[in-house]
């Protein structure tokens, strides 16, 4: 008997697992704004640094800022996420003004220190936007108290967040976009994909001579992933211009099937548990394999 199920073995398994497990690419597109982002806005402030015959360490508050704009905005919208980035260089400047001008006054700058982390955390009931530019207000308010960053290096300071938060933006918003129709369509057939793992692990926790933990852990993940696949579908209903047949229809049948697959699991780890007998076992096991 083999130590893993035969379908471990299937290339095509491997595939529908990896296409279930990030279905709209969304840590990819995440992954590579903010590597783009960080390494292009740092040959940006190299550059502007050259130019203008500064030192690049001025520079360092544009790189250090981009990594959390591309990161941190997060808003449902399009157009809000675009109105939260032309946000952001305002709060980094305005606390990286205030780090750089209470630096003479250690304790001073130190007791607003720790009313800017208030602020920053207590902004976030705001949502998203909150949370954007708390955390923008933070980093910048810290990165003046902790380099000592002098008052004649403010202006390019500024700039370089300026020029941070800008390129981030072209990355979000020209380089790196979001199709939802596009998100929509592989997150059904991810979907759908997922909803054949779940009975695919249900077939092999069936064809087991006995049903244990191993098998429980196993059929909780594939629900799970279930789960959380119909969560990205409905966000991108929401987003999507148009859906077929309808969003109220697919809502419903993404409902129906989501909510058939937790009876079905439920039912077969009861019946599973309770003497079901070894040739039933084998005969929904292939039942299901065959679905």
């Amino acid at each position: 008997m083999l130590p893993f199920p035969p379908r471990y073995f299937d290339p095509a398994y491997w595939r529908t697992a990896f296409i279930a497990s990030d279905p709209d690419l969304a840590r990819w597109r995440m992954a590579a704004r903010v590597t783009l982002s960080v390494f292009g806005s740092a040959a940006l402030m190299w550059l502007v640094s050259s130019l203008l015959h500064v030192p690049l360490p001025v520079m360092l508050p544009g790189v250090m800022l981009t990594m959390t704009a591309a990161i941190t905005v997060n808003d449902p919208t399009p157009k809000a996420q675009r109105l939260t980035m032309a946000l952001l260089p305002l709060s980094g400047a305005l606390c990286l003004t205030l780090g750089t001008l209470l630096a003479p006054y250690r304790d001073l700058d130190l007791a607003i220190f720790l009313l800017i982390i208030f602020g920053a955390v207590y902004i976030r009931r705001f949502g998203p936007r909150g949370t954007s530019l708390g955390m923008i207000g933070y980093l910048s308010y810290f990165f003046a108290l902790f380099f000592q960053a002098p008052l004649n290096g403010l202006p390019m300071m500024i700039l370089s967040i300026v020029l941070g938060v800008a390129f981030t933006y072209v990355v979000r918003f020209q380089l790196i976009t979001e199709d939802p129709a596009r998100l929509l369509r592989r997150s059904v057939r991810a979907f759908r994909m997922a909803l054949g793992l779940e009975l695919s692990t249900l077939a092999d926790a069936l064809a087991c001579p006995q049903w244990g933990r191993a098998q429980d852990l196993a059929l909780d993940r594939a629900v799970r992933r279930l789960n959380r696949l119909a969560l990205t579908v409905e966000d991108y209903v929401e987003k999507a211009p148009s859906v077929e047949p309808g969003p109220a229809a697919l809502r419903r049948k993404l409902f129906e099937l989501e909510i058939a697959a937790e009876r079905l699991a439920a039912t077969l780890r009861y019946a599973a548990g309770h003497g079901l007998s070894a040739a039933t076992r084998d005969e929904v096991a292939q039942a299901l394999q065959a679905v």
